[in-house]
């Protein structure tokens, strides 16, 4: 068993509550977290001992998801391929959850890399870990900890990458945005 660091303070936290959709919200909240893996973004890139500014790209993968007991269930990119190994994980991860004493942490790692010319270099990633705690039945508290890196891609940028997630996701399964609610 790998212990991991459980984040003791928090740069963002709120809550997300839904109307109308029941258990379903919870399996879409879920599935829109694993949907986070392998999201790409371009942003220009500073590099130290460099005086230029290069195209970058930064990339989200999600490391491992483990409780507060550091048990960790961890998370391959084949998984990303096997939709029912997905969806049999999530269905697990919902059922853990929605024990209400149960807090899930999600680690992302945010790899960096830009191309100089003559080969594809990386730098220093950023490391987030994502705490969600299932309140009550469409009560989910989510926080967000930076743990690692130069915070490249700040905080509330990474939760609005989520939230996009989660509202196309969301559309997808014929529910509105409008019965989703964020109290930061």
């Amino acid at each position: 068993m790998i212990l991991v660091k459980i984040p003791k303070y928090y740069h963002f936290s709120c809550y997300i509550e839904s109307k109308n959709i029941g258990r379903e919200f919870l399996f879409l909240f879920l599935k829109s977290i694993f949907l986070l893996n392998g999201i790409s973004k371009n942003i220009p890139l500073y590099v130290s001992n460099k005086p230029n500014i290069f195209n970058g790209e930064a990339k989200i993968s999600l490391s491992s998801i483990f409780d507060k007991y550091s048990t960790r269930i961890k998370v391959s990119d084949h998984t990303q391929h096997n939709i029912r190994r997905i969806s049999s994980l999530i269905n697990r991860i919902a059922m853990e959850l929605s024990n209400k004493q149960t807090t899930l942490y999600f680690e992302f790692k945010i790899r960096y890399s830009y191309d100089d010319g003559s080969t594809k270099r990386y730098c220093w990633s950023d490391i987030y870990i994502l705490s969600t705690h299932y309140l009550a039945d469409d009560i989910i508290n989510l926080k967000i900890s930076h743990i690692r890196g130069l915070r490249r891609i700040s905080i509330e940028e990474f939760f609005d990458t989520f939230l996009n997630t989660l509202m196309n996701t969301l559309q997808l399964h014929g529910i509105s945005p409008k019965n989703i609610l964020i109290v930061k």
